[in-house]
């Protein structure tokens, strides 16, 4: 059975639901998640198709931190509602990026979504690009220690995996397929202490017919 713990959908809205479904196996598990509040009414319509194929299709809805923008408080709102409306949908993709601007606001956006996350129960996945402190600050807040979180693309090294394990709610790690066949030093010391179960492989692609390329969104 083909697994792939993070995957997103294609920029162009024009794609339909039966396209990007057209490459993957039934019988696949497969998660996929927004980006911003837009693609909520995408995923809702791609599970059902995906239950029709027997693909184990599964989403989340959130404001990924490239899409922080001024509105970034009523997006969030909008995401909120469709969480409460959709129980079986979790939070995400959330987390902080240095490499991006407003990150300020995407502190905040963070923590709301997470709070979120926590209240109704939810998973989030995180993405996280060279700031680890101050998501690590974040989560030692005892509102959020509970929270189960996924890690996805894990970039950190071994020790900032041990923190992350020492919570108290469920931490999970996906990684790229490719670099789990062939791991650096700093990737295997990560492997080497996260327990086998809690590690996933993912494409970070955005579903699309097999001629695009994977590793797209981050």
């Amino acid at each position: 059975m083909k697994v792939d713990f993070h995957a997103h959908l294609p920029e162009s809205i024009d794609v339909p639901a039966d396209e990007l479904l057209k490459t993957i196996p039934a019988g696949t598990q497969i998660f996929v998640c927004a980006t911003q509040a837009a693609d909520i009414g995408r995923l809702r319509d791609l599970r059902l198709l995906a239950r029709e194929r027997n693909i184990g299709l599964q989403i989340a809805y959130g404001l990924h931190p490239w899409f922080v923008k001024d509105d970034f408080k009523s997006q969030i709102q909008i995401i909120r509602q469709a969480l409460i409306e959709d129980p079986e949908a979790q939070v995400g993709e959330i987390g902080l990026d240095k490499c991006r601007e407003n990150f300020e606001a995407q502190v905040e956006a963070f923590t709301l979504q997470l709070s979120l996350a926590g209240t109704l129960n939810r998973q989030a996945t995180v993405h996280c690009v060279r700031a680890w402190n101050e998501i690590l600050q974040i989560l030692n807040k005892p509102q959020h220690r509970a929270t189960a979180l996924h890690f996805h693309r894990f970039s950190g090294n071994a020790q900032i995996a041990k923190k992350l394990l020492s919570r108290d709610g469920n931490v999970i790690f996906s990684f790229l397929e490719k670099d789990l066949k062939n791991p650096s030093r700093k990737l295997q010391e990560v492997l080497n202490l996260v327990p086998a179960q809690k590690i996933f492989p993912e494409s970070d692609s955005p579903l699309a017919p097999a001629s695009k390329s994977a590793g797209g969104k981050s």
